[in-house]
């Protein structure tokens, strides 16, 4: 059973084997439950986050099966920055605008805006983005802080990582003006999001499961 909100599942959306939960950030769940995100909700669940305290496994959440057939975006495809911050994706924005950049902000990343978006920018320091691999898996380009554990991606393989955020503004604008000249590195997000396509991860959740492995 796949238990998220309807602005988390169409991210994290694959087949779940039978006798498996897996929950998504704060949304409830009954029983033995594998849940990605920031905190346990209940006393049988094994938490997965990128970062945190008392964690079954570390990692990003998985990407849906299905955005892995999205086309490429369009080269006039806006960049949408994605922070819960609001301030802070609000000055993120005016810059890249001040620069030229059509944009669009948004609290969380969803399904629509990641569809429409050619670039998403992630101007948190506070770790790495748990949802990148849709991301990846949408062939879109990712911009992010530098953050450590990074997962396996790579800074101009198959994503941009910026030291501040001024670089994450040059960074973003050079993705605008040459959009063409990033679809190798959108590619290559794409084969790296392979490792996290969410029916795979979900098996092989469910056999460690049912293996008893810690």
């Amino acid at each position: 059973m796949l238990v998220a909100s309807a602005e988390d599942r169409p991210l994290v959306e694959g087949a779940v084997p039978e006798g498996l939960t897996v929950a998504f950030g704060a949304a409830a769940a009954e029983g033995a439950t594998i849940r990605f995100g920031a905190r346990r909700l209940g006393g049988s669940e094994r938490l997965i986050a990128a970062a945190g305290e008392g964690l079954w496994r570390r990692g990003p959440w998985p990407a849906a099966d299905s955005l892995f057939d999205l086309a490429l975006p369009a080269p006039d495809a806006p960049a949408l920055v994605v922070d819960a911050d609001a301030a802070r994706r609000a000055d993120v924005g005016r810059l890249l605008e001040e620069h030229g950049v059509d944009v669009r902000l948004a609290d969380r990343l969803r399904r629509a805006d990641l569809e429409a978006a050619g670039t998403v920018v992630y101007p948190s320091e506070d770790g790495f983005p748990e949802t990148l691999p849709a991301v990846a898996a949408a062939g879109r380009l990712a911009v992010l802080r530098a953050a450590t554990t990074a997962f396996g991606w790579q800074d101009g393989i198959d994503c941009l990582v910026a030291l501040d955020a001024n670089e994450l503004v040059v960074l973003a604008q050079a993705a605008s003006l040459r959009p063409l000249a990033f679809d190798a590195v959108r590619r290559m997000a794409r084969l790296a999001a392979r490792a996290s396509r969410a029916s795979d991860v979900y098996a092989r959740l469910a056999f460690d499961v049912s293996a008893g492995v810690d």
